[in-house]
Parts: C-alpha cells; structure tokens; sequence
C-alpha cells in the first residue's frame, strides 16, 4: 500500500495534539501531584493521560506506524513512518500553573522530519506545519520575522545556568541584541516560527522536544539546527532562528562544549 501523503499526516497529527491538549485543562492549576523520573524530570497525570490520547489517535488512523513517545517509549512499526510525541513540553510551568507549555507532535517519514504540531492548550494556539505546506498559527499562514540587524533581535534562552556551563559567550551575546527573554520549552520556538522573536537557545533536548520544530521552524522561513549547524531533530540541542542570525549564532557557538557527564542526562 502506498504511504500516507503529508497532508493525512498532517491532519491526524492537528487533531491528536488538540484533542491531548484539551484534555490536559481538566488538571491544569489544580495543584496537580508531580512525580519524579529516573532522569530528574517531572512527570503528571495529565502527561500520561494525554500520550495514551495521542497514541490512540494515531493508532487508529495509523496502525502500522511506530510511535516514540516521552511517557510510554517505543512501539515498533511496520511502515517506515515514526510519530514522535512529546504530551506536555514544559511540564515544570504546566504543574505550576503557568499557561506556557504545549502538546508537541512529530512525524518522521524514512528518518526525515516531514510533520511538525505544537498546540498551546491554554492560550488556544495551534501552530502546524508539514513539509511543502508552509505553516499556519490556527489555520492562517505564519512566518518569521525578517529582522536582519542584532541590535534588532530578541533572542530566548531560559536555561541560562546550564548554557553557561557549555559556553562562556551568552553574555557578550546578550550585549548585541535588543533584550534576552526566558521563556521557554515549546513557547519559545513558536515565537520565533510565528515572527516575535528572531532566536532560541536551547542546550539539552530529547528527541519529543525537537519532534516538531525542524518542520515548523524550515515552513515559517526559518532554520532549525544544533549548536554544530546541523539540520536534525536528535543533535541533543537546538538551535532556530529566522534563518538571518544563523550564522552569526554557529560562529558565535564555536567554542561551546559537550555538557559534563553528571549533566549529561
């Protein structure tokens, strides 16, 4: 049988990011319990509750498709078509209550980042993107900025003390652009990929959390690399921009380092 196009892809992967996401409002600022993972990272009931959703959404449409996600890990597929999922990007702000966290979805097609869903449940923001499709925020078409001039540009980095351990070059960074912002996880991508701000550091990503932003980063006119400038989802990092301070970001970042083995989770 031929492959599902992008679009039915696409489509399929919108439906199960909103519908996850939706669900996830039946536990946000409700004091939520969070628990504690093997690797530090906190983990809810909505987090669990919204990849067994995904998972049966893309299930049924999908059945021979593997499916990686953060919660659940690896189920095998027959097609060479891998949904990676990430069911709440940001669970730290979700549990607190603070509305900046999202439902990430991701396909890859024979290892090639082809789909890219990011939905905001609090702030009813679906950004969407599939490869040759451009991307929209909520149905309409949205881009980059095209601000070209560093004194011009807001970069985001939140986890300030872990880019420093790697790099020693944020602060004169942070000198030549207009202002440094710490939002973080999914948010700050979707900045950029909508035109709000120009760049996003981030040192230490999984595969869920890049899953989405090579595809909507690329559609919106932007670029989506790790800290090497290479086009890749499992580099371990990330690095978007508005395509503009791409270079400039990859020369500046020449002299980071990997991350030390007790951080390197």
């Amino acid at each position: 049988m031929p492959l599902p196009s992008y679009q039915d892809l696409f489509e399929v992967a919108c439906e199960a990011a909103w519908v996850a996401g939706r669900q996830t409002l039946a536990h946000f600022n409700t004091g939520v319990n969070v628990e504690w993972k093997a690797d530090h990272s906190p983990v809810t009931v909505a987090d669990r509750e919204a990849e067994r959703t995904l998972r049966r959404i893309i299930n049924q449409a999908f059945p021979n498709h593997a499916i990686l996600g953060e919660e659940y890990g690896e189920q095998p597929g027959s097609d060479p078509i891998r949904w990676i999922l990430d069911p709440i990007d940001g669970t730290r702000s979700f549990a607190r209550g603070i509305p900046l966290y999202g439902v990430q979805v991701g396909v890859e097609v024979m290892g090639e980042p082809v789909v890219g869903v990011i939905y905001l449940p609090v702030l009813d923001e679906l950004v969407a993107a599939y490869q040759g499709g451009g991307c929209t925020l909520n149905g309409r078409p949205c881009h980059v900025s095209q601000v070209k001039d560093c004194d011009q540009a807001l970069l985001l980095a939140h986890d300030l003390n872990l880019i420093q351990k790697r790099w020693q070059g944020l602060d004169a960074l942070v000198e030549q652009v207009q202002g440094l912002r710490n939002w973080g996880d999914c948010y700050s991508f979707v900045q950029v990929a909508t035109g709000k701000a120009e760049m996003v550091l981030e040192p230490r990503m999984s595969p869920w959390d890049n899953a989405p932003l090579l595809t909507i980063l690329e559609e919106a006119g932007g670029l989506f690399t790790n800290w090497r400038g290479e086009r890749t989802i499992h580099g371990g990092e990330a690095l978007a921009s508005n395509g503009h301070f791409h270079p400039f970001l990859l020369e500046a970042l020449k002299d980071s380092v990997p991350l030390p083995p007790d951080l390197d989770s």
